[in-house]
């Protein structure tokens, strides 16, 4: 556990310092343990480790801007537990502990984190998509080595399940009564008509990726995901014109 740690001392430091599993870089930046893993400061935190991961390694100081605040040790355990998700999705599910090792306590003004290189190219985001059956993910590293190394062909669009041509509000329509690797829905105005076309846009932009990196596939908008049922989407005329411009522009 985080609070089971010791503080740290200039000779812990050194320690880690002079290890031969850690570069000679360091690098610091601010956070708030107080706040959660998203904001400004806070991501600023999986940039670094990243970049040391992608550089033979190296130690990250950061300042505690919540020190003296009257913070308690769950803020730092809560907030750490965040990063530490972070970090496997970056590592692609290599084990955080053969990686990064963690020194400080909440009540200090810095916390270190020693990291190691990585034994693949790490990144933020991959910006590359999957289908499951409910909805997409983002690839691992181990995935996008496969996309890239397969030889893939290209299919007729008549090649993807049939799109029917009548729908009826409030029913299931026959041929899409469930989501698969092909077939996805969304129903977005149900929630908030606000920004509706940027919505469109933010979500397809996932699926084109996903779907084109697979088998192909085709995501309905105004259906329900539960019953399947189609409600339909409301929107305004200049909406549909700026979705469009969207994706004909």
């Amino acid at each position: 556990m985080i609070s089971d740690q010791l503080k740290v001392s200039s000779c812990s430091i050194s320690r880690y310092n002079h290890s031969h599993e850690y570069g000679d870089v360091m690098v610091s930046c601010p956070v708030y343990i107080s706040k959660g893993i998203h904001t400004a400061e806070n991501k600023s935190v999986l940039k670094h480790v990243c970049a040391l991961l992608n550089s033979g390694g190296g130690i990250l100081v950061m300042e505690n801007l919540d020190f003296n605040q009257g913070t308690r040790s769950k803020s730092l355990d809560e907030w750490y537990s965040g990063m530490e998700c972070n970090f496997a999705t970056i590592l692609s599910g290599d084990d955080i502990c053969n990686y990064v090792d963690f020194v400080g306590n909440f009540d200090d003004p810095h916390f270190y984190l020693f990291v190691k290189s990585g034994e693949h190219l790490c990144t933020l985001d991959y910006h590359c998509r999957l289908p499951t059956d409910t909805a997409t993910h983002t690839v691992t590293y181990a995935s996008a080595v496969k996309l890239c190394t397969r030889q893939g062909t290209t299919k007729s669009l008549s090649c993807l399940p049939t799109i029917p041509t009548i729908f009826y509000y409030g029913t299931t329509e026959e041929t899409l009564k469930q989501e698969g690797k092909q077939i996805q829905f969304k129903n977005l105005s149900s929630n908030s008509k606000k920004n509706l076309p940027d919505k469109v846009v933010y979500y397809s932009s996932k699926y084109i990726s996903a779907f084109a990196n697979h088998e192909g596939g085709h995501i309905y908008f105004g259906i329900e995901d539960t019953s399947a049922s189609v409600l339909g989407e409301e929107m305004t005329e200049e909406e549909e014109i700026r979705i469009g411009k969207c994706f004909y522009s």
